[in-house]
């Protein structure tokens, strides 16, 4: 991660900052739709991971349920005042099952392997590649992947509104580097993964959400010599 990156996700951006910026401007709204209707129509078994899960602000607009029935949700990031925020979401539903942690997802610790993996307006902030080499490395049957896309000259954060000071004092130096969608399927691609389903939502300033599923190619079974 480029090292202003680091700084504006862990000492800048504020939790209450970040989610009344993604409100705003619909974003916030636009994924937890998104992130309802692709684990609908793509379920997962229980265990899932949410790298860079940040406040778990999508839980202002769907359920843990919307994950899963027995849904087991793994959520990290290097900020723990965001981890902070995203438990008392957690904690508004009854036996919620759930496990927070600091961890980065350009280089997870974590050594479990997961059912799905969803990852919502990460990339654009880190190594994307080694991003995702670190996801993959958990052997997820399901990647659920949301990026940000716009016109080519058009600035991540927009400068024609007013924005949160957290997040106004982070756009001066850095606001991250879009990924574009070819790149990014084409690399999952190679990684025994196939491409299942997209999703669109427009939003304001002229923004696309972009979802993607992913899933997992079956291991091909070894043949046995029995002579």
């Amino acid at each position: 991660m480029d090292p202003n990156e680091r700084k504006g996700w862990t000492s800048i951006i504020t939790p209450d900052d970040l989610d009344t910026h993604m409100a705003n401007i619909g974003q916030a709204q636009a994924n937890a739709g998104m992130i309802k209707q692709m684990f609908k129509e793509h379920p997962c078994g229980p265990r899932v991971w949410a790298p860079g899960g940040g406040t778990c602000q999508m839980l202002d607009y769907i359920t843990l349920a919307d994950l899963g029935d027995q849904v087991e949700l793994t959520l990290t990031d290097i900020n723990s005042s965001f981890l902070e925020k995203a438990k008392r979401r957690l904690d508004r539903f009854q036996q919620a099952r759930y496990e927070l942690f600091i961890d980065d997802i350009e280089e997870t610790s974590l050594k479990r392997s997961y059912d799905g993996v969803l990852v919502v307006l990460v990339l654009q902030h880190v190594e994307w590649q080694k991003a995702l080499d670190s996801v993959i490395s958990t052997e997820p049957d399901n990647l659920y992947i949301i990026i940000q896309e716009q016109f080519a000259n058009g600035n991540p954060i927009s400068q024609d509104r007013e924005l949160p000071p957290s997040i106004k004092k982070f756009s001066k130096y850095a606001a991250g580097k879009l990924v574009p969608r070819i790149k990014l399927c084409n690399y999952i691609s190679r990684r025994e993964y196939e491409f299942a389903k997209e999703y669109k939502r427009e939003v304001q300033d002229e923004k696309t959400m972009a979802g993607f599923v992913f899933t997992r190619l079956p291991t091909p079974k070894k043949h046995i010599n029995t002579l």
